[in-house]
């Protein structure tokens, strides 16, 4: 009996793994060869606190409820910050070339919003976890923990998210004074 609960509680788990959260960016604007940072867990609100999974990670919900994802919504126009010159993006070790690029910065106005999957069960997970109770508070039946107080639920914030494109810059040859962990420099 307790090995077919265990093989049940493997398999949920396993199947709940292929669960993703994706990135979806509304309403983006300015130059579409900027690549912009994604969003930041730690900044939503309580930490996603009640969340089914970890936080507001992409690790999988054990109960299986609706799709878990970021929104990331652009507020303004993305604003121009400069260039700079020669930032280092490649450094081939064997040979000690140095490849440089330029980075066009910019700078937007982001709401971020997790949305979420909370349930009693995982918030009461979430206040006896870790906190000294060890792990007399974690074993939660996974029916018990997904069953009660079940919602959908957002964690916003906004931010000035920064974002950059990149065109090649210098190369340098043999740069091994610059490329981190290339060949050893030789005395003229």
């Amino acid at each position: 009996m307790r090995r077919t609960i265990l093989s049940v509680i493997v398999a949920c788990l396993a199947a709940a793994a292929v669960q993703a959260q994706p990135v979806r960016r509304v309403g983006f604007r300015g130059d579409p060869r900027i690549d912009w940072r994604d969003p930041d867990p730690d900044r939503a609100g309580e930490d996603c606190f009640g969340n089914c999974g970890a936080g507001c990670s992409d690790f999988p919900n054990p109960c299986f409820g609706p799709e878990q994802y970021w929104i990331q919504e652009m507020l303004d126009e993305p604003q121009f910050l400069g260039v700079d010159y020669g930032v280092i993006r490649e450094c081939d070790v064997t040979t000690g070339t140095v490849y440089l690029q330029n980075a066009f910065r910019y700078i937007a106005p982001m709401r971020e919003t997790y949305h979420g999957f909370r349930t009693a069960g995982c918030q009461l997970h979430d206040n006896t976890c870790g906190t000294g109770w060890g792990i007399l508070g974690c074993p939660w039946s996974p029916l018990f923990s997904c069953t009660l107080g079940r919602e959908e639920r957002d964690w916003t914030y906004e931010i000035w998210e920064p974002g950059a494109w990149y065109e090649p810059g210098d190369v340098i040859e043999g740069g091994c004074d610059i490329c981190p962990g290339g060949p050893p420099c030789l005395a003229n």
